[in-house]
């Protein structure tokens, strides 16, 4: 993609992000094909990431750079902030080149890159349905990053919340089964977790685990 078409296309995405479902349907209908493609993609990242910041846990601010929606990183460009902690932050982003969204993991200074790269190796090296993707390991900003599969959906703490109870039956199974799945698939390469709770497990609209 372009530059000039880039730039297009973030400024119709821009003009819409705020827009009624009514009036961002009547806009779109007006763009070719290929250009209302590639805003769709972003407005419906955005639409998931704000459901996912408002389920997200809050924790204390970490002081690295922000980077707000619209900033280019590579061919990557920032869409919104996910979550943030002591570990650094992560961010949605639009792959400009395979033109899909993706989350950047940018960690604290006070993590060394060792740690990411080990967590990128352990996770590439497993394939299984409900292990998150991991694509590639970069620098921002002077911080090791990691780019991953973005998920549509909310955390498992968020859907236990919401049960105000025990979850169904049905649905417990149906979860317990994906995690001990993944779970036993990581164990099967020699890789252990370290960190499984809710918060760490997404639950896509689907029923879907990562």
């Amino acid at each position: 993609m372009t530059d000039g078409r880039w730039a297009a296309v973030w400024k119709l995405y821009s003009e819409l992000r705020a827009s009624s479902a009514a009036d961002r349907s009547a806009a779109l209908k007006e763009l070719p094909t290929d250009v209302r493609d590639e805003v769709v993609a972003l407005l419906e990242q955005t639409d998931a990431v704000s459901r996912l910041s408002q389920a997200a846990p809050t924790f204390a601010a970490a002081p690295e750079p922000e980077y707000p929606p619209g900033t280019v990183i590579g061919r990557y460009v920032i869409t919104g902030l996910i979550g943030e902690g002591g570990f650094g932050r992560v961010y949605s982003a639009h792959d400009t080149d395979l033109r899909r969204g993706v989350a950047i993991k940018i960690l604290s200074a006070r993590r060394a890159s060792e740690n990411l790269i080990d967590e990128a190796r352990a996770a590439s090296a497993l394939n299984h349905p409900n292990i998150l993707t991991i694509y590639e390991t970069v620098e921002i900003g002077g911080h090791p990053a990691m780019v991953m599969e973005f998920v549509q959906g909310r955390s498992l703490r968020k859907e236990l919340a919401d049960a105000g109870g025990p979850l169904p039956l049905g649905n417990a199974l149906r979860y317990g089964t994906q995690i001990a799945q993944a779970l036993a698939a990581a164990h099967a390469a020699g890789i252990v977790h370290r960190d499984v709770k809710p918060e760490n497990i997404l639950v896509r609209p689907d029923g879907y685990l990562k």
